[in-house]
């Protein structure tokens, strides 16, 4: 049995996964959390290359987006020792797991990549980095 367990830890890879156990809760807004996910992992603002040693916060990307006295934060870092290039899937499915899975949002971190997906009361920092995002929400179909 444990020669199995060994097995399959190494083939799943190094992961992490943590849910906040405070703060505010996703609630009415998980929905539209899921549904921005969805959206910012199809466009450029993280579907890019993160590159490792040339400029220490070239490694990660960040979006907050205000939403009714709240903010939503997305992060993504490439935890991986080479420059990679994110995709689609992956940045989607990693994000959505702090979402569905985590009611104060969460982290979990994979073999190249570690996620973050967030809500807290207020509005986004004003200065929250280099390569940190604000975005307006964009509006789910439906529910203009």
């Amino acid at each position: 049995m444990y020669l199995a367990e060994l097995l399959v830890v190494a083939l799943v890879g190094t992961a992490y996964a943590g849910c906040f156990g405070d703060g505010e809760q996703w609630k009415d807004d998980k929905d539209l959390a899921l549904h921005m996910a969805k959206q910012l992992c199809k466009d450029n603002n993280l579907l890019q290359t993160y590159y490792v040693g040339k400029d220490k916060d070239q490694h990660w990307r960040e979006i907050c987006i205000n939403h009714n006295n709240r903010h939503i934060t997305f992060r993504i870092d490439n935890i991986n020792t080479a420059d990679a290039t994110l995709k689609s899937d992956p940045c989607y499915d990693g994000l959505q797991k702090e979402i569905n899975g985590c009611s104060y949002g969460g982290s979990s971190s994979y073999t190249n990549w570690a996620y973050k997906s967030n809500i807290d009361a207020g509005d986004c920092p004003s200065d929250c980095g280099t390569y940190c995002y604000h975005v307006s929400p964009i509006v789910q179909p439906g529910h203009e």
